[in-house]
């Protein structure tokens, strides 16, 4: 599921972790606060980033 240590560009990770999300969000909550949490991490960066 670490799908943005595998791809430079991160916009793909976030992109992967939102269909992660919309398909799986009522089943592992665990994985969901991890997934949210990277996708926070995501914008934080792209944010910063500029």
């Amino acid at each position: 599921m670490i799908s943005d240590g595998y791809y430079k560009d991160k916009k793909i990770a976030y992109t992967l972790y939102n269909k992660y999300i919309e398909k799986f969000w009522r089943k592992e909550e665990g994985m969901n606060n991890f997934v949210r949490n990277r996708i926070s991490e995501i914008i934080k960066a792209y944010f910063m980033k500029g």
